[in-house]
């Protein structure tokens, strides 16, 4: 893969999926992203579940392109567990975020999803503000529920629900 100042400069042909490590949560928690995204930082502390959380890489050189993860650790506080919907978080690396990528990472996760998962409904949250993150979901066919305010770091913080139906989808992208 080309680099240009150590970035890779084009997207990986294949993504891998395989569940997460200590040494993989140890890396997500020290991921740094810059302005309004800074809310995102794990600032060092990595997810104690790591049961419920998948790595995605690149399949050509093993280079660590994201995360997902399902359940109760998608989920904000607050926002209950329904029959049947599944929930879903993701993030991507810092190296990669920025570049117009975001459809290609969440259609490989959805892909990675739709066989590792039974479920005919996957719900994501976003904070209301991320207008790019809405706007990959709505590309990948989630469609806007509801809104969700639950406090966090002792104020409120307003999250966008979407969900998108599994049933019948030949292809996610």
């Amino acid at each position: 893969m080309a680099t240009l100042e150590g970035m890779a400069t084009r997207w990986p042909a294949h993504l891998a999926v395989s569940p997460m490590t200590p040494p993989d949560a140890d890396t997500v928690a020290n991921w740094r992203y810059d302005g309004p995204w800074a809310v995102y930082n794990l600032n060092g502390h990595a997810p104690q579940r790591i049961d419920a959380f998948w790595t995605v890489r690149a399949a050509s050189d093993g280079e660590l392109i994201g995360f997902f993860c399902v359940g109760a650790e998608a989920r904000v506080p607050g926002l209950e567990e329904i029959d049947g919907i599944l929930d879903l978080g993701w993030g991507m690396s810092p190296d990669w975020v920025g570049r117009g990528l975001g459809r290609l990472f969440g259609a490989g996760v959805l892909h990675a999803v739709r066989n590792l998962f039974d479920s005919n409904q996957i719900r994501a949250v976003v904070q209301s503000w991320n207008e790019r993150g809405i706007r990959v979901l709505t590309t990948l066919d989630f469609e806007h529920r509801s809104t969700h305010v639950c406090v966090q770091g002792d104020h409120p913080v307003r999250y966008d629900v979407l969900v998108r139906d599994m049933r019948n989808r030949s292809s996610l992208v």
